[in-house]
C-alpha cells in the first residue's frame, strides 16, 4: 500500500532535514494520522515555521497560512465580503476561496496572538471542522491538520480554549551540544532533502487504517492508571474528552511505528498530550514510563544524569571535563546493560546514542584543548 510505504519515507527524510527534532516530527505525523491538531511552543529561532511548512509541503491538498497579529481581522483568515454573490442579489457572505475554511493543512504562526474577533470561529472550525459563514449557513470544512506555532504560552484566559484545541505540544529547545550544532550547519536543505509526499488520497487512508489499529483491554487498563497517578502523585487532572482522544493518539502511534495492535510502548505519546506547561513534562513522562516502559524510565534517568554532567561542565577546566566524561560513560555503560536486555527498542538504543554524543562533545573539547595548550 503506498501510503504505508510513503509515511516512513517522509518521517525519515524529516529527521535527516531537522537535527533534534525528532519527537516534534513524530508528534505532526501522529497528529495527520489521528486527524488531530498540534502546536509547538518554545523560543524563537528553533525551526518551528520551516519544520511546520516543510510539513506542509509534503502534503497534498490546499494549504493555508498566516502569522497572526494582534490586529489580525477575520478576513485574513476566513475570507472578505463576496462581493460577486452580494451583486447577485445571494445575500452577505464570505468569499472563503483559499482561505482557512477551504484548506486541508494549516499553519498559525503567532497563534496566540489571536483576538476575540476570530476566536469563536476559530475554535468551531478547528474543534468541529465547521464554518458557520455570514446568514447562518454553516459548511463543513475539510481540514485535515492544523499546526499552531508560539513563542510563549496564551497570556488572556479567554485563549486556553483554544490552547486546549491542539492535542499533542512539543516544547521546542535550541540544539543542546556542540556536535548537534555541527550538524545542524552540515545538513542538507530541509527543501532539497524531502522529497516524499502524501496525498489527500494517502492520509485518508492512513486516517481510515488508524481506526483499526486494535487497542487491547490491558492498554486501556494502563491508560487509566496513569491517569489515576497523574492526579494522585502530581495533580494533573486528565479531562475526560483528553482521555477518550488518547485512544486516537495511541493507535496512530502504533500506526507510525509499523504495528496493527498498539503495545504499552504507544502510552508514550501521552507524554507529549497531557501536560498543560512543559514544566510538568518530566512529571507526566516519569508516571508514563514507569507504567508503560520501565526499562526505558531507567535510561531516560541515566541519561538525564549523563546531561546534568554534561551541563556542569567547567569548559575551561581539563579536570571538569574528566569528570563529566567518567560519569556519562559509567551512564552508557548502565545503559548498554538495559539494551542488550531490550535488543529491540530503539528507544532506550537512542537515549544510548544521546549519551555517546554527549560523551563525543566532550572529547572533541578536550582535544581541542590539549592542542591549545
Amino acid at each position: 500500500m503506498l501510503a504505508m510505504t510513503t509515511l516512513p519515507e517522509l518521517r525519515a527524510q524529516l529527521k535527516s532535514a531537522f537535527v533534534g527534532r525528532d519527537a516534534e516530527i513524530d508528534g505532526i505525523l501522529t497528529a495527520i494520522i489521528a486527524r488531530t491538531h498540534v502546536l509547538l511552543l518554545g523560543p524563537p529561532g528553533t525551526a518551528k515555521s520551516l519544520l511546520t511548512t516543510t510539513f506542509c509541503n509534503a502534503l497534498g491538498g490546499q494549504y493555508f497560512e498566516l502569522l497572526l497579529a494582534k490586529q489580525s481581522t477575520p478576513d485574513e483568515l476566513f475570507g472578505s465580503i463576496d462581493v460577486e454573490a452580494l451583486d447577485k442579489g445571494q445575500g452577505v457572505k464570505r468569499d472563503t476561496r483559499g482561505m482557512m475554511p477551504e484548506a486541508h493543512v494549516a499553519f498559525l504562526d503567532e497563534i496566540f496572538k489571536a483576538n476575540s474577533a476570530i476566536l469563536n470561529s476559530l475554535l468551531t472550525l478547528l474543534n468541529e471542522r465547521k464554518f458557520k459563514n455570514y446568514g447562518g449557513a454553516t459548511q463543513q470544512v475539510p481540514l485535515q491538520i492544523c499546526v499552531g506555532a508560539s513563542n510563549e504560552y496564551p497570556e488572556d484566559s479567554s485563549l486556553e480554549a483554544l490552547y486546549d484545541r491542539f492535542q499533542l505540544r512539543f516544547w521546542t529547545e535550541y540544539v543542546p551540544t556542540r556536535s548537534m550544532a555541527m550538524r545542524l550547519l552540515t545538513c542538507s536543505d530541509p527543501a532539497d532533502a524531502v522529497t516524499a509526499k502524501l496525498s489527500l488520497g494517502d492520509i485518508a487512508t492512513l486516517q481510515v487504517l488508524c481506526k483499526t489499529i486494535e487497542v487491547p483491554a490491558n492498554i486501556l487498563e494502563e491508560l487509566l492508571d496513569i491517569r489515576e497517578s497523574m492526579a494522585r502523585e502530581h495533580g494533573i487532572v486528565v479531562s475526560d474528552r483528553r482521555l477518550r482522544q488518547s485512544l486516537r493518539l495511541i493507535q496512530a502511534r502504533a500506526m507510525l511505528n509499523g504495528r496493527t495492535k498498539a503495545t504499552s510502548r504507544d502510552l508514550m505519546v501521552l507524554a507529549d498530550s497531557l501536560w498543560h506547561r512543559h514544566d510538568q513534562r518530566p512529571a507526566v513522562l516519569s508516571t508514563v514510563m514507569k507504567i508503560a516502559a520501565p526499562d526505558l524510565q531507567k535510561a531516560q534517568a541515566l541519561y538525564d544524569s549523563a546531561r546534568e554532567a554534561y551541563d556542569e561542565v567547567d569548559w575551561s577546566s581539563a579536570d571538569s571535563m574528566q569528570r563529566a566524561l567518567g560519569i556519562i560513560r559509567k551512564c552508557m555503560f548502565d545503559i548498554d546493560t538495559l539494551v542488550n536486555l531490550n535488543t529491540d527498542d530503539a528507544d532506550i538504543a537512542n537515549q544510548r546514542d544521546a549519551c555517546t554524543e554527549l560523551s563525543n562533545d566532550i572529547g572533541r573539547r578536550y582535544r581541542s584543548m590539549k592542542r591549545i595548550a
